[in-house]
């Protein structure tokens, strides 16, 4: 039977791409069970003290979805076993320390289903009710370094066991299916290909501004290692610097001012050694100094004119499950030169979109791609149409994703 209630839980304190996702998943679970004449509720749980609720969930409540603040609690097993064992339910438990979700009322426990955004936790959420996980991918296996803070002997041990925990798990990219397979060691009926969507409402209102006075691409990011900084700048050094290049660079992304030298330095950095190797590089870099810009984290407004104004969108990421930043590049009439690694050529085979690829562990082929994107650009023609991509809305792909929900909860 199809869950008459589910809550989406946001473990981590994510924005930007990752929050936008989200708001996505509730609305297709929203439109997809009504599409199909089973009426769902769902609610939403995020973080405390994280987002300002009615602002930044304001389109959600008023289609009627609840907006739950949560924290966590470590427990041992024997208090989810005791809250399983009122329910009925027994459960396999592998870990020694659990989160328990609490948030003042009923810590969610009237839903028939969980759904959680990121297995990237420091402990597995308590399996008190039917959790499926969305696995946006597996980076820490292509870039260990991820893994932040390690620890010692374990590593992504404990999000592993939460996943493998749970009752289904949710891909959407084959490359990253494979890797809940064949990396975490889940059955492969238990992992599931959901539909990849994407929303350009937020871009609708936007479209192409007048010429800037400077030419530019866009580089949006964050600081985490699987971002590549070290080799990337490296590669914009050289670009500037030995090849010449002419095309500025602006940088955009949730935190990604930190790296910076000239930003104030912040004690309350997470990822603090990371941030500092990367500010250090950047120092010592003379040819960035007048060629790059750090724009830090902007409004969508912002973020549609710069994508419209841009030359390209670059992608120099070592691993992930692709980026949507391609699609909303693409859609404001950007095209994309990226890191060629396989979920990137889903993207780029699932929405038609055209990009020129380089290899990202390499300096000089970096900084070689973009002297030949200067030179020979992509035809902003062979991109798709804005009414081709909107084929792939959440509204196009909400019935498919609810019977991939059905399906994974039977």
């Amino acid at each position: 039977m199809a869950p008459r209630h589910i809550t989406v839980i946001l473990p981590v304190k994510y924005r930007g791409g990752s929050l936008r996702v989200t708001k996505n998943i509730v609305r297709m679970l929203l439109k997809g069970s009504q599409n199909y004449g089973e009426q769902c509720q769902v609610r939403l749980a995020v973080r405390a003290d994280t987002y300002d609720i009615g602002e930044e969930f304001r389109d959600l409540i008023d289609n009627g979805v609840e907006v739950r603040e949560i924290s966590f609690k470590e427990v041992p097993p024997e208090d989810v076993n005791n809250a399983n064992y009122f329910q009925g339910r027994n459960i396999d438990l592998q870990s020694r320390t659990y989160w328990l979700m609490e948030d003042g009322q009923n810590n969610c426990a009237d839903s028939d289903l969980w759904l959680v955004v990121s297995y990237s936790v420091e402990y597995p959420i308590a399996p008190i009710r039917p959790t499926l996980i969305f696995a946006t991918d597996f980076i820490q296996r292509y870039v260990p370094d991820i893994i932040w803070p390690p620890r010692p002997g374990e590593g992504d041990a404990e999000a592993l066991a939460f996943l493998r925990q749970s009752d289904g798990v949710l891909a959407t990219t084959p490359h990253t299916r494979l890797d809940a397979i064949s990396y975490a060691g889940l059955p492969a009926s238990k992992v599931y290909l959901a539909p990849m969507e994407f929303d350009p409402t937020f871009l609708d209102r936007y479209r192409s501004v007048s010429k800037v006075k400077e030419p530019y691409f866009l580089w949006p990011t964050n600081p985490n290692a699987h971002k590549n900084h070290a080799k990337a700048f490296q590669a914009l050094d050289l670009y500037y610097g030995k090849l010449k290049g002419k095309i500025k660079t602006k940088i955009v992304g949730v935190s990604s001012v930190r790296m910076d030298p000239s930003h104030r330095w912040q004690a309350k950095y997470e990822n603090k050694a990371y941030v500092k190797s990367v500010r250090e590089i950047v120092a010592g870099l003379d040819n960035l100094k007048s060629n790059v810009e750090f724009a830090g984290e902007v409004a969508d407004k912002e973020y549609a004119e710069l994508l419209a104004s841009a030359c390209f969108f670059w992608h120099p990421t070592l691993a992930d499950n692709g980026t949507f930043a391609a699609v909303e590049a693409a859609y404001m009439g950007c095209p994309t030169l990226s890191n060629d690694y396989p979920q990137m050529r889903y993207i780029s085979n699932r929405f038609e979109i055209p990009m020129q690829y380089f290899n990202a562990r390499s300096v000089k082929e970096m900084a070689s791609a973009l002297k030949q994107m200067e030179e020979t650009p992509i035809d902003v023609g062979l991109l798709p149409s804005r009414e081709t991509l909107s084929l792939h809305s959440w509204e196009a792909h909400a019935s498919e994703y609810w019977d991939v929900i059905v399906r994974a909860a039977a």
